[in-house]
């Protein structure tokens, strides 16, 4: 399966992975299956009921986790419903990729040059003060982390306020 562009992205099928100019853009698998589908049936309208099965299988979900995919996949995009760039919504059926598609080559991995990361990036990073590499590339930027403390303690720390956290409305027991 070639990899297919459209603008400035390329969704390449063989790493399931959607890239800008080159990088690798955050994508979740979910998201990801949805812009496969459409892409696969560019031109054409996808049922809502035929996306959700194609993605999530059998299973019984409302229609509002197909929209709040294809909301991050406009966000991801630049794309808005009102001026549709690359997903229109078709009215009570579904959505359509409306982009224009070509087969790219991508550079292989043993073609490509072997350089090693430049500085800043994840493979690269410099230690936090007081704090090893390793640990360092626990979040991927605890160089320039306000979290001097390990980031696994921090992590636990906000998952236990969060869990512990009540609404206002609960604070209050009723009579």
């Amino acid at each position: 399966m070639p990899p297919l562009a459209f603008g400035p992205f390329v969704l390449d099928r063989e790493q399931q992975q959607l890239l800008r100019d080159g990088q690798r853009v955050a994508l979740g698998p979910r998201p990801y299956a949805v812009l496969e589908q459409l892409i696969r049936h560019a031109g054409h309208a996808v049922g809502k009921h035929a996306l959700l099965d194609a993605v999530w299988g059998h299973r019984h979900l409302s229609e509002s986790v197909l929209k709040g995919c294809i909301n991050t996949l406009r966000v991801t995009l630049g794309d808005t419903s009102k001026a549709p760039s690359w997903i229109e919504t078709v009215p009570r059926r579904g959505y359509r990729f409306i982009g224009v598609l070509h087969e790219v080559e991508l550079a292989s991995p043993s073609t490509a040059s072997a350089s090693p990361p430049a500085q800043g990036t994840p493979g690269n990073l410099p230690a936090a003060p007081g704090r090893s590499s390793a640990a360092s590339a626990i979040c991927g930027n605890c160089s320039a982390c306000w979290r001097s403390t390990a980031c696994s303690r921090w992590w636990a720390r906000l998952a236990s306020a969060r869990r512990a956290w009540r609404p206002p409305w609960r604070l209050t027991r009723a009579r």
